[in-house]
């Protein structure tokens, strides 16, 4: 009987033991240099930082860079694309990274003239962050890299309490000459309302959902907080819809002619499918 005793209460105490929950300890974040230094989740135990401002290029020098703000755009200038113009371009073709004469200023307007046939671009040399070195993320290529469709969904719908992490936003602007900007927000997987500032989720009052003074922003910026602005599209040579759309390329191929993109307009934000001869937005990521 006293055996059997022992045995039972061995047997209590390794069951108590394995209903106990699991800490699982998440691996500091040590800082990239041209990142917001938050991380968001693309899959299963996989997870990114964004680069600090949608990617633009330099044609007369061959430079790459991040914007110096998440709510900067180019706007009209897109429209002096050419191999020699000294401005800096941010919309872009499909798979434009310059390789195999995929350049970043194309602006045919046949979209079968754009990367691989099939498949996907992320972390391929067809892929901007992969193949070359950004000029303030670290200078090294294959640093950064373009979300894939999956990856890119997972963040904007899939991850934990993704629905409460994203929203419409304007950023006020302050000074003469100066405009609003509006945009798409989507906050971090860890996160924590800065003192002084509010969130609501959705796009239900459209960009008026959230909007934000500089100051707010940055304190929003300083707690991870990621902001896609609307930065229109590009059509050969004519820019579009600047401020009312915002248009950003996934990696992932639909068909020869369409490749995957998230798109959002006041009041909607969804992926669809967009014409490879467009130029797009284009948002980096490092693994982390």
């Amino acid at each position: 009987m006293k055996r059997r005793s022992f045995a039972l209460l061995l047997l209590t105490a390794l069951l108590g033991s394995c209903e106990r929950e699991v800490k699982v300890v998440e691996t500091p974040l040590t800082p990239t240099v041209g990142a917001i230094n938050a991380r968001y989740t693309v899959d299963k135990g996989k997870t990114v930082v964004f680069a600090k401002g949608n990617l633009q290029y330099q044609a007369s020098t061959g430079t790459w860079r991040f914007a110096s703000n998440q709510y900067d755009v180019i706007g009209l200038g897109n429209e002096q694309v050419s191999s020699t113009y000294s401005g800096w371009i941010d919309l872009f073709g499909w798979a434009t990274s310059g390789y195999e004469g995929m350049e970043p200023y194309m602006d045919t307007m046949r979209s079968e003239c754009y990367g691989p046939m099939e498949g996907e671009i992320s972390n391929t040399d067809f892929d901007w962050g992969k193949v070359n070195g950004i000029s303030n993320g670290g200078e090294k290529a294959g640093l950064w890299h373009t979300l894939s469709y999956d990856e890119f969904y997972h963040v904007v719908y899939l991850r934990d309490a993704a629905s409460v992490k994203r929203a419409e936003a304007t950023i006020k602007q302050v000074g003469e000459g100066s405009e609003d900007v509006y945009g798409l927000m989507l906050l971090p997987d860890n996160w924590t309302l800065p003192e002084g500032c509010t969130f609501k989720p959705g796009a239900a009052d459209g960009f008026s959902t959230n909007i934000y003074t500089p100051d707010q922003w940055n304190k929003l910026q300083n707690a991870g907080a990621v902001f896609l602005p609307a930065g229109g599209y590009r059509d050969g040579h004519a820019v579009s819809l600047l401020s009312d759309y915002g248009c950003y390329w996934t990696g992932s191929s639909y068909t020869t002619q369409a490749a995957y993109e998230l798109y959002f307009m006041s009041a909607r934000y969804e992926f669809s499918t967009a014409a490879r001869a467009n130029g797009h937005c284009i948002r980096l990521v490092q693994y982390k």
